[in-house]
């Protein structure tokens, strides 16, 4: 029985060497590049950056403070922010709702040198009283892929999971729509956010 010898010739060569350039190997590079494939992946200098500003109406803040930090008294959460300095991190467009509030990165925790993903800090809340006083503080975390938080820690008055000593706040002493203010603090630092305003009606 004779052996059948297969030869390729130099046009099969070619059209074999063309489907491999164009279907077999078309995803080397970007596999090769992508961060999940390599042993330390480096985060981007922009991750985490400027929120999309695609969203009709929304523009980026300009980092100021909205209510002077030094009116802000840090009555609840068992922790005095009162020393930190404005810094790097910058949010914007505070909003509530009666049981929770949203707001905007322009620049999270990246800005303090943080990890761009999942990083976490402490945030506080204040509510300005009847006789004009601006009462709150540590009330939860915050993380870069948060853009909100809602109040159960410290609202309504009288619940089991008032968060420290929330649960003595006079709530008849606020406003059933009052003025807020919201900032983000570095919890082993000294650095915070700008302070947000708006009106909370509950």
């Amino acid at each position: 029985m004779s052996k059948t010898k297969y030869i390729i010739t130099p046009f099969q060569l070619i059209t074999l060497a063309a489907f491999f350039a164009f279907f077999g190997c078309e995803n080397y590079s970007k596999v090769e590049s992508a961060s999940w494939n390599v042993e330390n992946p480096q985060i981007s200098e922009d991750a985490g950056g400027p929120v999309d500003d695609t969203e009709e109406g929304y523009e980026p803040g300009d980092g100021l403070d909205e209510v002077d930090f030094g009116l802000l008294r840090w009555n609840y959460g068992d922790f005095d922010g009162s020393k930190h300095v404005k810094s790097g991190v910058v949010i914007s467009n505070l909003k509530t709702t009666k049981n929770n509030f949203s707001f905007k990165w322009d620049k999270n925790f990246s800005a303090w040198g943080k990890p761009a993903g999942s990083h976490m800090e402490l945030c506080a809340w204040f509510v300005k009283t009847k006789d004009g006083q601006w009462i709150g503080g540590k009330f939860d975390w915050v993380s870069n892929n948060h853009s909100g938080q809602i109040f159960h820690h410290i609202y309504p008055p009288g619940q089991a999971i008032n968060y420290k000593n929330w649960g003595s706040l006079n709530w008849g002493n606020v406003p059933a729509t009052c003025e807020v203010a919201f900032v983000i603090f570095e919890g082993g630092g000294r650095r915070r956010s700008n302070v947000l305003k708006s009106t909370w009606t509950r």
